[in-house]
């Protein structure tokens, strides 16, 4: 073999790859949310709203300054674990150790981002650690680092620690040693004093799992008859005066607007009387389909032999595995022989779904963070291949084993009873006494002793090395006549992305140079106390543009955040490059700072094709008065009245039905003020989009034919018996339905026999596990507070761009 660099590459690819990914994922890890962060805690608003109250509780308010160093503090907290933890699995799978071996202390899970509840979930710690010390609970350095080196697996030395520390820009600062302890101290002393109530959180009965479980996978079709609420409005007399204030009052500040209940959108059974800020857009657009097939006829053979050649590795010839070599892969013998040859691709799948009784132990610990993937996220990751969690048989091991691994796997088997039991003192640091470890933050500091081990310690404990590997094979790539016209395509969707982008931007920089003038001239005017002058006709109209330029012309009516938020057509993003991130061009319109009436910009939209928008309307947010609006709140208050009218006429006359005993089809087909349907086939709520470890989101099932169902419609679907009718109203409050189960697609007996054969592995388990342990931590933080919700100010877990934007400022 000839002695060469790419020679050595190849014969060591498995580990450039490995090492070349943790790289990057170091690199992910701390650059990208870092400076995110940071940017947050910058422009999280004014210097005047860093200084309001942002929550209050019994005992002890935070502002908006404040809350936000909390939630950037944890950012950074979260980054340098992830680091660590990391670094360490890297080193030992290195040493020869499984790419799944757990760590000895249980990886503290803390939320990051506004849609993961970041906000709430830092002021519950915050309370957490405060009552943890008032125990006299203490976390000593000691106790830090021991916590550090265990969840590096002891392979991550004092060093590299402290330098990865060291490399966090805090601003005009560098973190220091003593910052990320007094991080980690806190996040310790909540979580020691929540696995003081390890028990509560973790325990779930027999008759919670079966309910649980039914939530998932007892389906039903319902037929169903609608009461429409507004023709029940005339039975309603006016309110009094009084009535109508109190009710203007309680309403007054709310915003209108839908509600997200169990991950689903909801019409909001509230009115709201505030008046949102509006919008009116205008915009013209490229055709992604027109540029695209422009640019095909543009693509040169040159051009697709240069790709070729430079992205040779995306057409590999399948057909082996080109990190290992069959020689490295031995059959353990196993004492039943299957029928059929297993396949070593379900030997490779069966390691990576054995992260799933890993993550199952995180989901059933006593550390209430351990919690799922938001659903907004699980919903964007929907897939239609069965994730690990799907599996009634768990922990079946594969025939297939790599051999040096083998002695490894078998003693962590023997050992994982005892680790379970010994996990959770492992987990709990905390003791009442004062530790004296008064030098050890010193010791951290100036390198200490507790560094990882040698390479002839780790080679003591690891597993005997393997044979020398043999000669890999040469790597074969498909031939360009193969693979031409895939490469066509993409350079073509490249071209025709890039020709787009560049058509808008050269559009944007004169109608800049326009605005430019115009923003001049109004301020002039206005600081002079003169009428603004108008702005140019290439601004106010977009008709010519698009007509001069070959574009789509196009305007949306007067929309509030929220209906701009929900457009279809266009579905229009934006791109904030200060957190790298596409967010609804609402958020661009809506938000202070944002988009200026008659100032251009450009978006695009989900099919690729680009716009030049402009806002040429807008309407500012207001609190009318009871006198202005008053024919509205009257309405409001009316059908309210209404609603509970129509749900006692539903309850009457299902009453009737289910005395006859009859569909109602039967009982109710000719009366013309109901509306007889029947649902699709559903469950109470449905899992959607496992994620990586095989963990499903779980969101409110939608039945189909009736419009806004909610709780209160599945409480009274699954609560209903044989030839029982019930009635309820939709989330929204427009009809009462009479409800009949018309068919089930299990029976009792045979959803009892489904749920013993996969009631410790089904999808969702680990959401409604997530559940339990949310409910006994609030009941724990509830106790502290008193009884008391904590007051905030205004809605939590809204990102400032966010939050301003639907605020309309």
């Amino acid at each position: 073999m000839a002695n060469s660099s790419f020679d050595y590459f190849r014969k060591n690819s498995k580990f450039a790859v490995i090492l070349l990914g943790v790289l990057c994922i170091m690199a992910f890890v701390v650059a990208d949310p870092l400076m995110q962060w940071m940017n947050a805690a910058q422009t999280g608003g004014s210097a005047s709203r860093r200084g309001e109250v942002a929550v209050t509780w019994d005992g002890g308010k935070l502002t908006e300054g404040e809350l936000s160093s909390l939630v950037s503090k944890r950012n950074i907290l979260v980054a340098f674990l992830r680091q660590v933890e990391q670094m360490g699995a890297y080193e030992a799978m290195l040493a020869g150790a499984p790419a799944n071996l757990p760590t000895r202390v249980q990886p503290l899970r803390l939320p990051t981002e506004y849609e993961q509840g970041v906000e709430r979930d830092v002021l519950q710690k915050k309370i957490l650690a405060d009552a943890a010390r008032k125990t006299g609970m203490v976390i000593g350095d000691e106790t830090i680092v021991d916590y550090l080196m265990a969840l590096g697996r002891d392979r991550v030395d004092i060093n590299a620690m402290r330098e990865m520390i060291s490399n966090i820009n805090l601003g005009r600062t560098r973190a220091t040693p003593e910052f990320m302890f007094d991080l980690l101290r806190e996040a310790l002393l909540a979580q020691s004093y929540l696995s003081s109530y390890a028990y509560t959180q973790a325990t779930v009965t027999p008759d919670q799992r079966w309910n649980d479980w039914l939530k998932v996978n007892d389906r039903v079709v319902v037929e169903t008859a609608a009461l429409d609420v507004d023709g029940f409005v005339s039975e309603v007399d006016s309110p009094s005066e009084s009535e109508l204030e109190e009710y203007f009052e309680k309403y007054r500040d709310v915003i209108a607007a839908p509600e997200i209940v169990d991950n689903r959108e909801l019409p909001s059974p509230t009115p709201g009387f505030r008046k949102p800020a509006k919008a009116k857009l205008q915009y013209v657009r490229t055709s992604y389909e027109e540029a695209l097939a422009a640019a095909m006829d543009e693509v040169t053979e040159e051009e697709i032999a240069e790709y070729y050649e430079t992205n040779k590795t995306q057409f590999v010839k399948l057909g082996g595995d080109l990190l290992m070599s069959e020689d490295d892969l031995e059959v353990e013998p196993v004492d039943d022989t299957p029928d059929e040859p297993a396949d070593p691709a379900d030997s490779e799948d069966s390691g990576s779904d054995s992260e799933t009784p890993a993550s199952e132990a995180d989901a059933d610990s006593t550390d209430a963070d351990s919690v799922e993937e938001s659903a907004a996220d699980a919903e964007n990751d929907e897939t239609t291949s069965p994730a690990p969690e799907q599996s009634s048989v768990v922990g079946q091991a594969s025939p297939f084993r790599l051999a040096s691994f083998q002695e490894e796997e078998d003693a962590a088997d023997d050992a994982a009873a005892e680790e379970t039991v010994e996990v959770e003192a492992e987990a709990e640091p905390a003791t009442t006494e004062e530790a004296d470890d008064a030098n050890v933050l010193d010791e951290f500091m100036a390198g200490g002793d507790d560094e990882a081990p040698t390479d002839e310690q780790a080679a003591d404990d690891s597993p005997t090395a393997p044979a020398a590997e043999s000669e890999e094979p040469e790597v074969q790539y498909q031939p360009l006549e193969e693979v031409s016209e895939e490469i066509r395509d993409t350079l073509a969707q490249r071209k025709a992305v890039e020709s787009q982008r560049q058509k808008v931007d050269d559009l944007l920089a004169v109608l800049k140079r326009d605005y430019n003038v115009y923003f001049t001239q109004r301020i002039d005017a206005e600081a002079a106390g003169e009428t603004p002058p108008e702005p140019a006709e290439a601004l106010v109209d977009f008709k010519k543009l698009a007509a001069d330029n070959g574009l789509q012309f196009g305007e949306t009516e007067l929309l509030t955040f929220f209906q701009m938020q929900e457009m279809e057509d266009p579905q229009l993003m934006y791109y904030f490059q200060q957190v790298d991130q596409a967010r609804p061009l609402a958020v661009q319109v809506f938000r202070r700072g944002g988009m200026e009436l008659y100032e251009p910009d450009s978006a695009y939209d989900t099919d690729r094709n680009f716009y030049l928008v402009m806002k040429i309307e807008a309407v500012e947010e207001s609190e009318p008065t009871l006198d202005d609006i008053r024919d509205e709140v009257v309405a409001a208050w009316k059908h309210e009245k209404a609603a509970e009218l129509a749900l006692a006429k539903a309850k009457e006359l299902a009453k009737e039905a289910t005395d006859a005993g009859r569909s109602l089809e039967d009982l109710f087909g000719n009366r013309s003020e109901l509306t007889i349907a029947e649902s699709d086939m559903f469950a109470w709520l449905e899992p959607v989009g496992a994620s990586a470890t095989g963990m499903y989101a779980l969101r409110l099932d939608d039945p189909g034919s009736i419009e806004g169902a909610g709780p209160d419609f599945m409480k009274e679907v699954f609560s209903l018996g044989p030839n029982e009718v019930g009635a309820a109203l939709d989330n929204g409050q427009d009809h009462a339905y009479l409800i009949r189960v018309s068919q089930r697609e299990k029976s009792r007996s045979e959803l009892r026999q489904a749920f013993l054969s996969e009631w410790q592995v089904w999808p969702g388990i680990f959401s409604m596990q997530r559940d339990h342990v949310r409910d006994a931590t609030r009941a724990v933080v509830m106790d502290l507070l008193g009884g008391v919700e904590p007051d905030w100010k205004r809605t939590a877990d809204v990102s400032p761009m966010d939050r301003e934007a639907a605020e309309g400022a």
